[in-house]
């Protein structure tokens, strides 16, 4: 629980993925028990059982293993030493564990988990109980935790990486794994703030989704799909990824078509912030706004074909070295062709419709994620001597593979089948129609196959634990390097006087475990009331994180071997220290970049809500006086300027000019969090009233969010510079202009919030009046 390092995190989070499987496949094996004629559940439960077999498959199972992988390869492949803040890290690893503690307790009231796992409204704003609050926070907690592990599998390629390593030659797994982060980045924002205002209208009543209080169920949809597809690019890129790495190993030759493949990754991150629309043809948007998405739908199988044919032209002539990785792969590209193919018929517009809600959309969706699971099981067995210096068994490894591909052939298949004979999806059981019971039994049959094949999988990785035979050669285990195709870079390491800086503690692991209690907290004070529990929950949390912040600036020593304590400094390493000095605003810029499609997800939802309804603000809402929120923009603006002067006297070296001025911007700072305040009590407009009000205090208080974040930046810089923590050279005046950077970009925000919140629906103040 205190380790920091990549590899151990790695295989942590494949761990926490493995359990998490479990339970997933132990709900996918009720559904096809029920479906098959077995009562196992009820019709409630049922619905539950299917929403958490979706849940956790994407979100707590295909998520985790990539991070898993993604943590012991990347810096491997990079020659990197370790990711690039170890202890950010680690603290992301315990966050997602104690997010699937949290979807793990939806079960305690698994009846009113009726929802599935896109979650639409307006049934999830409807149904009682605490589960679908539960699954909201879990999620969300688990989205934070990817975003924080995407801005650091940046910063390890671009910062960290062996300097002799161009980006041209990076490995085919690192661009794929790159374009998953940034879908990451641009995707799971919105799919949080949707997450949010799920829970607001639950426990608050704020009407975002609910017809019958002015919200529109079909804006959720428009804001989860934007996550929702481009999450499938997340799970299949690193995927391919893998593919392209494990296959020309295995086929011992070369990969075809390297700059293919790795701009085939560019095109698809590219194209997927343009196909959300494909899986709303059926409510009634029109065929001019349907159109380019259904274009979009087709163009993106482009770059997919790119990778198959390359694939296809490795294996051509080659030496085909017939083990478990190697069946695995082949098994990933029959089932990926497959998946693709079925799903070439849904961005026709009239063939989607028939077909939308049927087995055949879930015959297609589990040929890809089979596809996927594949390149994972390749990718833990080709892997796994690497991990632990032995070699599984592979009797095991290819009867597990034989059997993973047969059921899931048979399973998907017959899915297909039924989807053509038109069985509807979520059925708790199947419609009278004939032939039908024969396509749900053998589905059912095929995955009972599937369940034996992937129980193997554990068994041949236990065995190997124990029984295994040591390897001659860990660090090439597959003799890759013998026909020049190397599993890893060498790592450009120094004295390695950095891993002294990070040495392990519990503090990440207590922070990430605890990191739900805030959430849980909130919870049992706005839908309960309970001010006891919650304010509990929000007091331990905010202790944990005072005391950690206490051992990395107070209780350490200043320095360790020339490195600066402090949980955001870098590692040292020499090599790299003259690249080091601006990671900060990479960092910084990557998180912005992040921070506005957050933003933007509510300014789309206002101007959709505008666009809707005949008249903006819908008639009841109050004129809300500009006033005030002209003087406060004034006074934020006022106070970026002046931190934007102390960040020139810090590079100038007058630390205490730097400090007075970071007092001057906190003190402004929190003028304007008074006079948002002092706006909310004059305006006499509930969050609840309609949707302009629920949109206006999620936005101002989102920005308020953002705000005092900004505060407790700054306010750890001056802290920093007293103790000696805040180093004064080109790396600390970095620190400080990233901080900077982010408080001016929270300044520009509350310019286009006043503007379209204040200004163009309410008009300048009248001083006369």
């Amino acid at each position: 629980m205190t380790t920091t390092n990549h590899a151990n995190i790695g295989i942590m989070y494949i761990a926490i993925a493995l359990i998490n499987l479990l339970l997933a496949g132990i709900s996918a094996f009720f559904i096809r028990m029920q479906l098959a004629g077995v009562d196992v559940v009820d019709p409630g439960r049922y619905l539950a059982v299917v929403t958490l077999h979706g849940t956790l498959m994407i979100f707590f199972v295909v998520m985790p293993f990539f991070a898993g992988i993604g943590n012991y390869l990347i810096p491997k492949m990079v020659g990197a030493p370790d990711l690039y803040w170890p202890k950010i890290n680690a603290l992301g690893f315990w966050m997602f564990t104690s997010s699937s503690i949290l979807i793990w307790l939806t079960l305690l009231d698994a009846e009113n988990l009726q929802i599935g796992w896109t979650g639409y409204a307006p049934l999830s704003v409807r149904l009682p109980g605490f589960s679908v609050d539960l699954w909201a926070l879990s999620l969300f907690l688990a989205g934070i935790s990817s975003i924080l592990g995407a801005v650091n599998f940046f910063l390890t390629v671009m910062r960290l990486r062996n300097p002799s390593l161009k980006i041209s030659r990076l490995p085919l797994f690192v661009w794929s794994f790159l374009g998953a982060q940034l879908i990451i980045l641009y995707a799971l924002p919105p799919f949080g703030m949707v997450l949010a205002m799920i829970f607001l209208e639950r426990n608050l009543g704020l009407p975002f989704f609910d017809p019958r209080y002015g919200g529109d169920a079909i804006l959720y949809q428009h804001i989860f799909w934007f996550m929702g597809h481009p999450e499938v690019y997340v799970l299949v890129l690193p995927a391919m990824g893998l593919v392209s790495e494990i296959l020309p190993r295995m086929a011992r030759r070369p990969i075809y078509g390297y700059k293919a493949i790795a701009v085939s990754s560019i095109m698809i991150v590219s194209m997927s912030f343009f196909v959300w629309a494909h899986h709303m043809f059926t409510t009634g948007l029109g065929l001019l706004v349907l159109t380019p998405f259904m274009i979009a739908t087709m163009a993106v199988a482009i770059p997919s074909g790119i990778k198959v044919f390359n694939w296809i032209a490795t294996l051509y002539n080659s030496r085909i070295w017939l083990r478990t990785p190697m069946l695995y792969v082949l098994g990933f590209l029959a089932f990926f062709i497959i998946g693709g193919i079925t799903g070439v018929f849904f961005p026709v517009i009239p063939v989607n419709i028939p077909y939308q809600d049927t087995y055949f959309v879930l015959g297609h969706f589990h040929y890809v994620v089979n596809a996927i699971f594949m390149a994972i099981a390749a990718a833990l067995f080709y892997y796994f001597p690497h991990m632990t210096g032995k070699m599984y068994s592979e009797t095991l490894g290819r009867l597990s593979a034989i059997l993973y591909t047969i059921g899931g052939a048979i399973t998907y298949t017959a899915m297909l089948s039924l989807g053509y004979l038109g069985m509807p999806r979520r059925y708790y059981q199947p419609p009278p129609i004939p032939g039908m019971e024969f396509y749900h039994q053998l589905a059912t049959a095929g995955s009972i196959i599937l369940a034996i094949g992937t129980l193997l999988i554990y068994i041949a990785i236990v065995h190997g634990l124990i029984w295994g035979k040591p390897v001659k050669n860990r660090n090439d285990p597959w003799a890759a390097a013998k026909i020049g195709q190397p599993d890893f870079y060498p790592t450009a390491y120094t004295n390695g006087s950095g891993l002294l800086h990070y040495s392990p503690h519990p503090w990440m692991s207590i922070t990430g475990i605890a990191s739900a209690l805030p959430l849980v907290g909130v919870m049992f004070i706005i839908k309960w009331g309970d001010w006891i529990v919650g304010s509990l929950m929000l007091a331990i949390f905010i202790g944990i994180v005072l005391a950690w912040a206490y051992s990395e600036y107070f209780a350490r020593p200043k320095s360790a071997n020339g490195a600066l304590t402090g949980l955001l400094d870098l590692r040292p390493w020499s090599s790299r220290l003259g690249a080091l000095g601006h990671d900060p605003m990479l960092a910084v810029a990557l998180i912005i970049f992040s921070e506005v499609f957050l933003f933007g997800t509510l300014i789309a939802s206002y101007f959709y809500y505008w666009f809707r309804n005949p008249s903006w603000p819908p008639p009841g809402t109050p004129h809300l006086d500009t006033l005030v929120p002209l003087i406060n923009t004034v006074i934020l603006l006022s106070s970026g300027a002046v931190m934007h002067l102390g960040y020139s006297y810090f590079k100038r070296g007058d630390i205490e000019s730097f400090r007075s001025l970071a007092v001057v911007t906190i003190i402004l700072g929190s003028i304007f969090l008074a006079g948002q305040v002092v706006e909310y009590v004059k305006s006499g407009m509930p969050p609840w009233l309609n949707p302009f009000a629920a949109t206006f205090y999620s936005l101002t208080s989102t920005h308020g969010l953002h705000v005092i974040m900004g505060l407790i930046a700054i306010s750890l810089l001056i802290v920093r510079s007293y103790n000696g923590t805040l180093p004064t050279n080109e790396r600390g005046n970095s620190v400080v202009e990233a901080v900077t950077i982010y408080w001016h970009f929270v300044d520009l925000i509350w310019v286009v919030l006043v503007t379209i919140l204040y200004l163009l629906p309410f008009g300048l103040p009248v001083l006369g009046a």
